[in-house]
């Protein structure tokens, strides 16, 4: 159990953090930044990984049959469509607030789904009902910060309220809520997958062999999620005739691919921490993630100076928020014990 939490938490912090290197990215647009990261962390890492850590791979695949496959790479193409506009939200709604308010939906989502898809009668123990509440302490606590993120952006844009702000505000809690809804389904496909981590943990040895068996699992999920990645941004390089813009520098590339590494490096430590948390670990280890997440993606917007000169109240709701996060995090932590 200390070993999925942990497992969780770590993954959380990678998963707050993968977008820092964004910042550090120039001249290029959205879809010259977010192709890169998708290849790396969705196509090349995914597949190399699998193959290299699970041996007998297309055996277990075939043994877990075709309709576990279909559902897994059909979920993954649903989180696809979600991390796309999940890109689009941090660039529209801003590193902190982007973050809080996507993830704060897919907090929810992402943990009642496993819940109810494989024990839906533990909602009704002392543990699920922990759990539940939990997931109602991290909704408040993303719905502080995220109201600290308005105040703050509107605080350094000034009281002018055009028809431009707002038509961009409308915009960006559209992107926000469905990348919300289907970037949850990232979850839900590794419950698809199930019988394939299955299969390929009873070929395997080892301490370590939670930290492998998923890697099957990652490679039918993170191929379906790159498609709907490569559709859009070739839409976007027609139409903007961006794709020169990769002659810029090499330093991009570079910033963009450690963008993957550390994305897909979270994903992998999540599902042996998913796969130590016993039955409902989905659960559990999806609400630590998603709290920490936010935990440490907002810390990185104080870094990066989203928070310079902030007004005060908007400082004390995000710290009433980052405050009710841990408390999320501590109280999942418990509810394993009754479970």
């Amino acid at each position: 159990m200390i070993i999925g939490i942990i497992s969780s938490i770590i993954a959380g912090t990678l998963n707050g953090s993968f977008a820092a290197p964004m910042k550090r990215i120039t001249n290029w647009e959205w879809e010259n930044t977010w192709l890169i990261y998708a290849l790396v962390a969705m196509l090349f890492l995914p597949i190399a990984t699998a193959f290299i850590s699970v041996p007998g791979l297309l055996s277990i695949y075939t043994q877990a049959g075709s309709s576990v496959i279909i559902k897994t790479l059909l979920t993954g193409f649903l989180f696809g469509i979600g991390s796309v506009t999940f890109g689009l939200g941090l660039h529209l709604a801003g590193l902190s607030m982007g973050n809080s308010l996507m993830v704060g939906i897919i907090s929810v989502t992402g943990s009642l789904g496993p819940m109810l898809l494989l024990s839906p009668e533990s909602i009704l123990t002392h543990g699920g009902g922990i759990l539940v509440f939990a997931m109602v302490i991290t909704v408040i606590g993303v719905i502080y910060c995220s109201i600290a993120g308005a105040l703050r952006a509107k605080s350094q844009e000034g009281c002018a309220d055009s028809g431009e702000r707002k038509a961009s505000f409308k915009i960006a809690l559209i992107i926000c809520i469905v990348s919300g809804i289907f970037s949850s389904m990232l979850n839900i496909s590794l419950v698809m997958g199930l019988p394939i981590a299955e299969l390929a943990q009873a070929n395997l040895s080892g301490v370590f062999r939670s930290y492998r068996a998923y890697n099957a699992v990652w490679a039918i999920t993170l191929c379906g999620a790159f498609i709907p990645y490569i559709l859009y941004c070739i839409y976007l390089f027609t139409r903007n005739k961006s794709i020169i813009k990769y002659k810029d520098t090499t330093k991009n590339f570079q910033w963009a691919a450690l963008m993957g590494f550390l994305w897909f490096f979270c994903i992998t430590l999540y599902g042996a921490g998913a796969s130590n948390l016993g039955k409902l670990g989905t659960t559990i280890g999806w609400l630590i993630l998603m709290a920490c997440t936010v935990i440490v993606g907002n810390l990185w917007g104080w870094i990066t100076g989203e928070w310079k000169n902030a007004p005060r109240k908007a400082q004390q709701k995000m710290r009433n928020g980052l405050l009710l996060l841990f408390l999320s995090v501590a109280m999942v932590a418990v509810a394993k014990f009754y479970l």
